[in-house]
């Protein structure tokens, strides 16, 4: 089941989509076109803040597990993300090492924390940079979503700051179509997440082996 976080931003750009993307097909006009840019720049800017507001949420629940010794894959991540980068001490390479920094809990969540408000952007570089201290593996991520994502960045940016000539005008319909598969994209994600939140290991081979 999806988080309340994806559910929302599914409405709002939803919102977005109703209020900015005509229904004129192929007869869409430069006007139609500069409604469609102003729904990519907006959802674009909803995107990013959900996997911002999703990774945070994700690294509370995680370290809150942890304190209360339940099992939790996106804390353990957590826990080894902030170690290696933090810390002096043994780097946890196996599950009962990351009780050993009970005391460090608080703090590595306020780092992770840290790095989520100074991101700015949601090209590939940048989502990997967000999910993957939580726990997420790559083949968590829908093939195509970091493509997507530094697609969308890059439109984006020019967008913001330059008026769109007549010959960059996207078909309204089209520009909807790649923010929706982002979404539908970022629905599995979301489901992946939430199920490594409260589980560890995330799998297991037919070896037994994570």
């Amino acid at each position: 089941m999806a988080s309340t976080t994806w559910v929302s931003l599914e409405s709002k750009v939803g919102e977005l989509a109703f209020a900015l993307i005509s229904d004129n097909g192929d007869l869409a006009s430069p006007e139609d076109s500069i409604r469609a840019a102003a729904f990519l720049i907006l959802a674009s800017g909803a995107i990013e803040q959900y996997v911002e507001d999703r990774c945070r949420a994700a690294a509370r629940s995680g370290i809150d597990r942890l304190k209360k010794s339940k099992p939790s894959a996106t804390g353990s991540s957590l826990v080894v993300w902030a170690a290696t980068k933090n810390s002096n001490r043994q780097t946890p390479i196996h599950i009962e090492d990351v009780a050993e920094y009970y005391d460090m809990y608080d703090a590595f969540l306020k780092s992770y924390i840290a790095s989520v408000d100074s991101s700015h952007g949601i090209g590939a570089k940048d989502f990997h940079r967000l999910v993957y201290p939580v726990g997420v593996r790559t083949d968590d991520v829908p093939p195509g979503l970091p493509d997507l994502l530094q697609s969308l960045s890059s439109d984006r940016d020019p967008a913001v700051h330059t008026a769109p000539r007549a010959k960059s005008f996207q078909h309204p319909p089209d520009v909807k179509k790649r923010v929706s598969d982002i979404v539908n994209q970022l629905k599995v994600l979301d489901e992946a997440i939430g199920r490594m939140e409260v589980t560890f290991p995330v799998r297991v081979t037919a070896a037994g082996v994570p």
